[in-house]
């Protein structure tokens, strides 16, 4: 949801720096990916469901 208006925001800022926005259409998610799996805090562990009845 951030790589279009970004894009388009970099486009429309002129391409700052020489950098195409085509790149930063294909950067800004998997920058947001990186940062999200980053900060995520990580699940506790589930115990493996078995077949097994008690």
């Amino acid at each position: 949801m951030l790589a279009l208006p970004t894009t388009i925001g970099w486009f429309l800022l002129g391409d700052p720096f020489g950098i195409d926005n085509a790149y930063i259409a294909v950067a800004t998610p998997l920058l947001v990916m990186t940062c999200t799996h980053l900060t995520s805090g990580r699940s506790k562990a589930v115990p493996a469901v078995t077949g097994e009845k008690r």
